[in-house]
């Protein structure tokens, strides 16, 4: 059987082709559920249940050092930690955060480093499993590291307790009836 199309344009039907393809591949990625793009309330839905939404000081344990942090997660699944302070190691970065189980969250972020003089150290990638207990949070994991050239060096266990410094979320205190 003869092709009714040209040579020339078989490769713009490849061309359509894959663009379809790309299309559906995004259109998918868009409705389909992710880390951060998941239902954060779905165990925090009944009272007595916690959420991690809001900001809490912190401090992080690893090998030989602990550190001061800033940790927030919002309620759409987004996680920020800002580390250290004036004359101490520093850094900030972003990540997500997502439900587990109960009263249980993990979360990941990726965060740069900096010596107290402000040269580049490189970046972490925090990955930790966290435990709540209303205001309070526990949580271990491994941290993995990176030299400024983006090139894996190591990890480290890091350990992190922290206290929520505001009231939970109001949202959560108005189903529960204590508004």
């Amino acid at each position: 059987m003869e092709s009714l199309r040209s040579p020339r344009s078989a490769p713009r039907a490849r061309t359509a082709a894959s663009a379809s393809a790309l299309l559906l591949a995004v259109s998918l990625c868009a409705v389909l559920p992710t880390p951060a793009a998941a239902d954060t309330t779905k165990f925090a839905g009944a009272c007595g249940g916690s959420t991690p939404v809001g900001v809490w000081d912190a401090t992080v344990d690893v090998p030989d050092n602990r550190h001061r942090a800033t940790l927030s997660f919002a309620a759409d699944g987004g996680a920020h930690l800002t580390l250290g302070g004036p004359g101490e190691v520093s850094g900030s970065g972003s990540g997500t955060w997502w439900p587990t189980a109960r009263d249980r969250f993990s979360f990941g972020i990726r965060h740069g480093l900096y010596d107290p003089q402000g040269t580049f150290l490189g970046s972490v990638e925090v990955n930790q499993r966290a435990r709540q207990v209303l205001d309070t949070f526990t949580g271990s994991g491994v941290s993995l590291i990176f030299a400024p050239d983006g090139t894996r060096t190591g990890s480290a266990t890091a350990e992190v307790s922290a206290t929520r410094t505001g009231s939970p979320p109001r949202a959560r205190l108005e189903r529960c009836g204590e508004r």
